[in-house]
This record gives C-alpha cells, structure tokens and sequence, in this order.
C-alpha cells in the first residue's frame, strides 16, 4: 500500500527531477530538492546498493554540508551519496554527464 502511494506521488508532474546548471545541480525527489554545487563533489560514478545500480558521488573534503549518514553510506557502497533515479539514461551515461558538467564548470 505504501509503496503503490509512493509510486503514484513520484508520477505527478514535478515531483521527481534532475536539473544541471553551470553553478551545481539539483535533485528532487518526492518534492524534496537539494542543490549541490559542482566543487562540493569530487566525482561521479556507477555503483551498487545490494542489487540496484545507481550514480554515486562523494563530497569534496571542503563540503560544509550536513554530514547525517555520509560515513554510513561509504562503509556500506564506498560513496557518500547517490542519485535517486537515473532519469530516463543509463546509469554510466549519466554519470558521465555529470562528469562533464563537472570538468566544464569554472569551479570545478
């Protein structure tokens, strides 16, 4: 029941979405966002939590963001944090894109 409500939130319009800019990025899902800018990550790649792929970064040593479950997420798949969904793209396609985004920002 929970998770059919959970499916049908995530399908209204803005709900859930991924938009790059050349300061950072932002995340929303479940109408929660967060903005990160490109140099408080270090870098973009594909790993796994348990079966599922997802794109995962870590946080610049310089980030002052909240720092809640970041140790937890490395101990248990190696990166601080990860994208709830790969948008429509492979998952190595969007985290090279990110990467791009990433290199081509001025403050990389």
């Amino acid at each position: 029941g929970l998770g059919l409500l959970i499916a049908l939130v995530s399908m209204l319009p803005n709900a859930s979405y991924l938009q790059l800019t050349p300061e950072g990025f932002t995340m929303r899902s479940l109408y929660r966002s967060h903005f990160f800018r490109w140099k408080d990550v270090t870098a973009f790649a594909v790993g796994r939590v348990v079966s599922n792929k997802m794109v995962m970064f870590n946080f610049a040593p310089t980030y002052q963001g909240p720092s809640k479950f970041r140790s937890f997420n490395a101990s248990l798949t190696g990166y601080e944090a990860g994208l709830p969904d790969s948008y429509g793209m492979s998952h190595e396609a969007l985290a090279d894109l990110l990467n791009q985004y990433k290199t081509a920002s001025r403050d990389s």
